[in-house]
């Protein structure tokens, strides 16, 4: 007998354009869900809201180098295990080691929002398809306190 399937994955979508919008956008996005879904811990919350600001920053700041604007759509989906997020951006290809991305010492000035990502997600990858880059975030949830 087969399982039956649960409800789908509730759905959440948002653009920015850089400028003028910027990570505060992204922090101020993810608010508006943690208000329609109070089911997500605080814990996740914080987690999730740091990765995405470190994510959108990179962007920002590297992808989007050099150009006038640049487009980044976030897109969250909340299952009863996991979280996952999607960033896309049309800024410039990255290259880049996500494994190999190690924190970078206390004097250093840049490097650590990579390293920061992969100690709070489950699950961190990159693609390049087309002009548009694809970052996937996804954490398995944890326990409301």
């Amino acid at each position: 007998m087969a399982e039956e399937a649960g409800p789908p994955p509730a759905r959440y979508e948002w653009s920015l354009a850089c400028p003028p919008d910027d990570v505060n956008t992204a922090l101020d996005f993810l608010r508006t869900i943690w208000v329609s879904d109070p089911s997500v811990s605080a814990i996740d919350r914080a987690a999730l809201e740091t990765a995405v600001v470190e994510m959108t920053g990179n962007v920002i700041e590297h992808a989007a180098a050099g150009a006038a604007e640049a487009e980044c759509r976030i897109v969250v989906e909340i299952d009863p295990a996991v979280i996952r997020i999607e960033v896309r951006d049309d800024g410039a290809s990255i290259d880049l080691d996500l494994d190999g991305s190690a924190m970078p010492d206390d004097t250093a000035e840049s490097g650590r929002g990579i390293p920061m990502i992969r100690a709070l997600v489950d699950e961190f990858s990159y693609a390049r398809e087309g002009d548009v880059n694809h970052w996937h975030l996804a954490r398995s949830r944890t326990a409301a306190v």
